[in-house]
């Protein structure tokens, strides 16, 4: 690890660099009724006030490269290096640490499914069922520490067997006057003809602002019931349509027009 590192990472202009020091709250303190309460405040507690706090503008970069040329080594000596470098006792080695830890995790274990775990502050490592696998990213979760042999290994992007469900056909499209629908398992010829949207103006007023807009006008359909948007319709015939009539298929149509599609 380079010797500036922490120096590095904290080397862009903290946000609230201009802040003049503000006022201590020494006298505050000393009109409180408790005696024993501190006469004086932390050192750090004046910049940490509201908006007037100081903080770090970090360029995680070197550090992240850092981490990624570390793997496959011992982290035992890799520990040592870091705690040369970014001492905990300085205000950037402690914040540089904290990132740090965030890209190399420690204190993992490994399921029974060969998966990396690692607990968060409210869940311990009772049961390991309840996790799902680590995922990487860019400045977080990049390398870990295996318990076994203690090598650091990066992480790697869990394996996902997701299965696309093959989506149920509903609707078949025979020409722009017929089309069949299945409701409720069963299969029906549905004749259908173009409709006509309507719309009615609306003006809102709230206050000093006044709003025109175009409002629908609901109508009822044999299938879908009440339409209150344009977009029901399209979604259900595939434009702008509307349900004449309806029979029930029987099996000759069913096979002709309906099964080679759902296969």
């Amino acid at each position: 690890m380079r010797k500036d590192m922490g120096k590095v990472i904290t080397e862009r202009p903290r946000r609230g660099m201009r802040y003049k020091a503000p006022k201590g709250s020494k006298k505050e303190i000393q009109k409180g009724f408790d005696e024993d309460s501190p006469k004086t405040e932390n050192i750090r507690k004046k910049w940490r006030k509201g908006f007037n706090g100081k903080e770090f503008t970090d360029v995680l970069g070197p550090l992240r490269g850092y981490v990624l040329s570390v793997i496959g080594r011992p982290f035992d000596k890799v520990f040592s290096e870091i705690c040369e470098v970014l001492k905990p006792t300085g205000l950037s080695g402690s914040h540089a640490q904290d990132h740090l830890w965030d890209m190399l995790l420690r204190n993992v274990k490994i399921d029974e499914n060969g998966r990396v775990c690692y607990p968060d502050d409210y869940r311990s490592f009772k049961d390991l069922k309840e996790y799902e696998p680590i995922s990487p990213g860019k400045y977080y979760n990049i390398a870990y520490v295996d318990p076994r042999d203690g090598i650091i290994k990066k992480i790697k992007e869990p394996k996902r067997n997701v299965k696309q469900k093959k989506k149920e056909v509903v609707r078949v499209i025979i020409n722009d006057k017929f089309q069949c629908h299945k409701i409720n398992d069963l299969w029906y010829m549905v004749e259908v003809k173009p409709v006509k949207f309507y719309y009615r103006d609306r003006i809102s007023r709230i206050g000093k602002f006044t709003w025109y807009y175009k409002d629908f006008i609901p109508y009822e359909d044999m299938l879908i019931g009440t339409v209150r948007e344009a977009y029901q319709a399209g979604n259900f015939y595939g434009g702008a349509l509307k349900a004449v009539s309806k029979r029930q298929m029987n099996k000759k149509e069913i096979k002709k027009y309906v099964a080679d599609k759902i296969k």
